[in-house]
């Protein structure tokens, strides 16, 4: 599984948002997807409600960033090997 944090700037959708950024975020939310893309949860602690159309537009954001997510993630599980 994979984790992909958003959040939403002056309407905007934001890709893991810096912390500088997170401060100036109406909502910011996590989605949780498996190695296939398929959707496993969303971890939202409260901020402005997110409607339909962002939702998906998060989902397909998030299924378009999974495979660098996964290739950083085995990159950093070989370099920790010896």
């Amino acid at each position: 599984s994979r984790c992909a944090s958003q959040g939403l700037l002056d309407g905007r959708l934001l890709l893991d948002p810096t912390a500088e950024e997170e401060a100036l975020l109406s909502t910011s939310f996590t989605l949780l997807l498996d190695s296939d893309g398929a959707f496993r949860g969303l971890h939202k602690p409260g901020g402005a409600p997110l409607d339909e159309a962002t939702t998906r537009e998060s989902l397909a954001a998030a299924r378009k960033r999974l495979p660098a997510l996964v290739a950083a993630s085995s990159a950093k599980r070989a370099g920790l090997r010896f």
